[in-house]
């Protein structure tokens, strides 16, 4: 079995000693005895996550590589990304420190005026409750198990979202309080480094371990009475390590 995980510092197992053996990621792919591939970037942003899985998608449609599931959590709706010194860089906002001296009104004007705006942060989990129920909606028609999860904060930022029947391929979207963060803090957690919400070995096992048991709960490995759903997922995998 092969998994595929993308997400933010807390999927990629920040401030661990040994993130390849102590992360979320390393704990669930051993609970499946499986193989696995972490493309968490500490710091990105929902776009980033969406362009590789992207990547992935298109490659399971060539036949190139297809994992047995996807794994992704995301960052806070407000993360934005600039084309910086060659490349497209995210982050929060508040914490974006550009030199180039075209970038200082931009990164003032995100300070003052967006990373902070409710409206705006209401807005844009709006934007992606859509995008990301479109993503789910591929994924189940390729036949590709998934699993989504909040690391940060909740779709429910506006009162107005649409609410979907995610059928379980998303923990909890729309509980204000229910995030990867939240649970390991109401869990007794102690975060690593007071302030930065990353947290020890432990808390990821445990995690894992939710994760795990709501995998196997809603039944999201099981095809359909056919044993598949336009199933890319049974061709070969001998390319799977082409995206590592």
């Amino acid at each position: 079995m092969n998994i595929y995980f993308d997400g933010d510092d807390h999927v990629r197992g920040a401030e661990l000693a040994d993130p390849a053996t102590q992360s979320m990621a390393a704990h669930l792919a051993q609970l499946f005895n499986a193989d696995y591939v972490n493309h968490a970037v500490d710091g990105t942003s929902v776009d980033q996550i969406l362009w590789r899985t992207r990547d992935l998608i298109n490659q399971c449609k060539q036949g190139r590589a297809c994992p047995d599931l996807i794994v992704l959590g995301f960052p806070e709706w407000n993360r934005d990304d600039w084309f910086d010194h060659g490349k497209y860089c995210s982050g929060n906002p508040n914490k974006l420190n550009y030199s180039q001296s075209h970038s200082q009104p931009r990164q003032q004007y995100y300070k003052e005026i967006i990373a902070n705006n409710a409206t705006y942060i209401g807005a844009m989990a709006k934007y992606y409750n859509n995008v990301l129920y479109n993503l789910h909606s591929e994924l189940f028609y390729l036949g590709i198990p998934h699993l989504f999860f909040n690391c940060v904060t909740s779709l429910r930022c506006d009162r107005d979202v649409m609410t979907f029947d995610w059928k379980g391929y998303y923990i909890n979207p729309y509980q204000l309080t229910f995030n990867y963060r939240n649970w390991c803090r109401y869990q007794g957690f102690t975060a690593i480094t007071p302030g930065q919400f990353h947290y020890d070995s432990d808390a990821n096992r445990a995690w894992a371990n939710m994760l795990y048991d709501h995998i196997h709960k809603h039944n999201l490995l099981t095809k359909d009475e056919h044993g598949y759903l336009h199933n890319l997922g049974r061709q070969s995998r001998r390319h799977y390590r082409d995206w590592e």
